[in-house]
């Protein structure tokens, strides 16, 4: 992608984590009965109970969990006593995973796409607040995840359906702040353009996502869009009211990205919907971008 996206890396940082360690630094400690349902005896098999969607594991765990007795001896010492040391079902509801960057569990449901686990962590109280680290929600990390991924542990059926139901349930029965910005100001629906969700992008529309507001490079979700060559979501932004003459810190507006991008129909998407379409492509801008920056500050 264009490296004119400066938050690109940073912003991401957390879920790459989670996509490289997910499933092969966590060894598998689930007892397995006929070889299907595992049985959640230590925090390796309920990581994965949580990455897999067994809601069975998980409401037979917690049910049980204020009982010292009845969680089996997990296979190292080390896990053993870190798992049956405090075995409150508050304390998992939000137990960091070192594993994956510190997330929480209603991290992980988002993750990786689960979500009737998502509704069962929310149904016990599980928290909805956003990372200590760098202020992500679990409704940014929803928006976040690549698309039709089939790699790094991710079970790729109906992925994206299941994303887009995991957002429809935090917007619409955890009722979270759609407008929550993280340490950069980056929202939701920023991230949610940037990798190309258009369902999803739609549905933060509809439940009032703000389209012009800026991160704190002064990129709107429109600049992510056009920057990631999403013509589909940019057009829809646009038709929603996103301004593509909204200035970056750079100096720079949507137009410049569709010029880096040598894409016509994103070309021709905001030609349609800039107020600036005579200059967008002269040819004395084209041959010197620094002209945007002196001309517009």
């Amino acid at each position: 992608q264009s490296c004119n996206d400066p938050w690109s890396n940073l912003v991401l940082e957390n879920a790459n984590i989670q996509n490289e360690t997910g499933s092969c630094d966590i060894k598998d400690s689930c007892e397995k009965q006929n070889g299907l349902d595992p049985k959640i005896n230590s925090l390796g098999s309920f990581l994965e109970s949580l990455q897999e969607g067994n809601v069975k594991a998980l409401k037979e765990w917690f049910a049980h969990s204020k009982d010292e007795n009845s969680i089996s001896t997990p296979k190292t010492e080390k896990e053993g006593s870190n798992f049956i040391n405090d075995v409150s079902k508050q304390s998992y509801i939000n137990h960091c995973f070192n594993e994956l960057g510190g997330a929480r569990p209603i991290f992980v449901a988002c993750r990786f796409a689960q979500p009737d686990v998502l509704n069962f962590l929310m149904n016990i109280g599980a928290s909805l607040e956003c990372d200590s680290y760098d202020g992500l929600t679990p409704l940014m990390s929803v928006c976040g995840n690549e698309p039709c991924l089939d790699s790094g542990g991710i079970d790729a059926n109906n992925f994206n359906e299941r994303l887009f139901e995991c957002a429809n349930i935090l917007i619409n029965t955890g009722k979270v702040n759609v407008n929550a910005k993280q340490n950069q100001q980056i929202t939701a629906l920023m991230l949610a353009a940037k990798s190309g969700h258009l369902d999803i992008v739609n549905l933060l529309i509809s439940n009032g996502a703000n389209l012009n507001v800026m991160d704190s490079q002064r990129w709107t979700a429109l600049c992510f869009a056009v920057d990631a060559n999403h013509g589909h979501v940019a057009r829809s932004l646009l038709e929603a009211g996103s301004d593509p003459d909204v200035m970056t810190q750079e100096g720079i507006v949507a137009a410049d990205l569709v010029n880096t991008a040598h894409n016509s129909m994103l070309r021709d998407i905001i030609l349609k919907f800039s107020k600036h379409r005579s200059k967008i492509f002269a040819k004395e801008l084209l041959e010197d971008k620094k002209y945007w920056r002196i001309s517009h500050q």
